[in-house]
């Protein structure tokens, strides 16, 4: 009797079990189809295809140029030895933005002008301006090696343009404005470039590029002693409304890769993403209930990617508020850590992300307006009282804060001016960034810290 009852008890735990990974497998599958449908309802492409551009001619195309021009850096990398050279004299650490930032001796001033003299970078020089001349950079894209993708031209980008703001600060150096902006339209075309492609690691680096090029034009006009010669269109354009194209690269991408050689035991495909042999069994995986834990997972990914792409707002302030909600509503049980393994690498701080595009653009904007109000002073002899005194004139439209919705913060010292946004804590820290105080990184205010400014950025010792 006691063995039958066992027997049965047996049976009926079994029975239990496969009836249980059947409907585990059918609801994952379910559940995974229902994500992919309100993805394609909101117009999300569901393909890698659908997602890249157009392909254009090869002389429009900048791609070729750039691995030839990492090519050449590998013979002869100025970058580098003006580091070593700068910190030998100097004794100090030295890099490229101490000399774009104008932050070196008249000595060390020399040596530089001497190694940017060196015939080798001729053709590295040639090659950037070609770069910078072509209106398209679409690399080959390798999505199927997953994570392990590297894209050299992003990369070369940010040294290209780093070599162009070098060889800018020569031209301010020499009072040759004319030549100074050209490379500084350079620079902003390779941030341009850099945009087209559909990954986070070029939507950051296009936006770190703009950086350094805001940086050089602070420290430019401080050294000119003006900022009438800049132009203050080519800070015109935007990048926080392009931040769902680089994530729609990441979802199919990384995300999709990942998971469907998880899903559907890729051993190939598994392999090129993980860089080594995959186990003997891991064909079996796709039949296993583990395949259903990954489909959740998967599930789970899209949900936020979902989630993310519906919270498109045109300031901060509105968006953090929705981004907050979500990561609670996502992560509140602390089941990110042990349900959802991938989805825990492979989520992106999208909050970071955004924070540090709407910062760009905010520094766009205040670049852009410190320059109109240079123009007005050289025109009128004095500061204008108010930002809306530049509309129409000047400026289309009173000048708005991203972050919270407001005008920019402005005031008319006399004979300087002050303009700031409050940045990503929407508080008015009075001029004051994280760069000079003891804040986090999320706080402090976004300044214009050129010449005319009342504000400045030193450095907390």
């Amino acid at each position: 009797m006691i063995k039958r009852i066992i027997f049965w008890l047996v049976v009926s735990l079994f029975v239990f079990s496969v009836a249980l990974t059947i409907w585990i497998r059918v609801d994952s599958k379910a559940k995974l189809k229902a994500v992919e449908t309100r993805l394609v309802a909101a117009g999300a492409p569901m393909t890698i295809e659908e997602l890249l551009p157009e392909s254009v001619a090869d002389e429009l195309n900048a791609a070729s140029l750039y691995l030839e021009l990492d090519a050449l850096n590998e013979k002869y990398d100025v970058r580098d030895l003006l580091q070593e050279r700068l910190t030998e004299v100097s004794g100090d650490e030295r890099y490229s933005n101490d000399i774009y930032g104008f932050k070196i001796t008249e000595a060390e001033w020399s040596m530089v002008d001497e190694l940017m003299q060196d015939e080798r970078l001729d053709a590295q020089f040639a090659l950037i301006d070609e770069i910078a001349a072509r209106p398209y950079m679409q690399p080959d894209w390798q999505y199927e090696l997953g994570p392990a993708m590297l894209i050299p031209e992003v990369g070369v980008a940010r040294m290209a343009a780093e070599l162009l703001l070098i060889r800018a600060a020569q031209a301010v150096r020499s009072d040759d404005l004319e030549e100074a902006n050209r490379n500084l339209k350079a620079v902003i075309a390779l941030s341009m470039q850099a945009e087209q492609c559909p990954s986070l690691i070029s939507y950051l680096t296009s936006i770190a590029i703009r950086g350094l090029a805001s940086s050089f034009l602070e420290a430019a006009t401080l050294e000119h002693g003006s900022s009438t010669a800049f132009e203050p269109d080519l800070w015109r354009h935007s990048i926080h409304e392009r931040w769902q194209y680089p994530m729609d690269g990441e979802r199919l991408g990384m995300g999709f890769i990942i998971y469907e050689a998880f899903l559907k035991g890729d051993k190939e495909a598994f392999e090129k993403i993980n860089g080594a042999p995959a186990p003997k069994k891991f064909v079996a995986l796709r039949l296993s209930p583990v395949a259903s834990y990954f489909r959740y997972d998967y599930v789970f990914y899209l949900e936020y990617m979902e989630a993310a792409r519906a919270m498109d707002r045109e300031f901060y302030q509105d968006y953090a508020k929705l981004a907050q909600k979500l990561d609670e509503q996502m992560f509140s049980t602390g089941r990110r850590n042990y349900m959802h393994m991938l989805s825990n690498i492979l989520i992106p701080a999208l909050g970071k992300v955004r924070e540090v595009a709407f910062r760009s653009d905010a520094q766009n904007i205040i670049n852009r307006t410190a320059l109109q109000i240079a123009k007005y002073k050289r025109e009128h002899g004095e500061y204008p009282d108010r930002l809306d005194t530049l509309v129409p004139e000047y400026l289309e439209r009173m000048p708005v804060d991203l972050f919270n919705g407001e005008p920019l913060i402005y005031r008319n010292d006399g004979d300087r001016f002050t303009l700031y946004s409050v940045g990503p804590n929407f508080t008015d820290d009075r001029g004051v960034t994280n760069e000079n105080s003891q804040a986090n990184e999320d706080e402090g205010d976004i300044i214009w810290a050129g010449f005319g400014s009342s504000l400045s950025r030193a450095e907390v010792e």
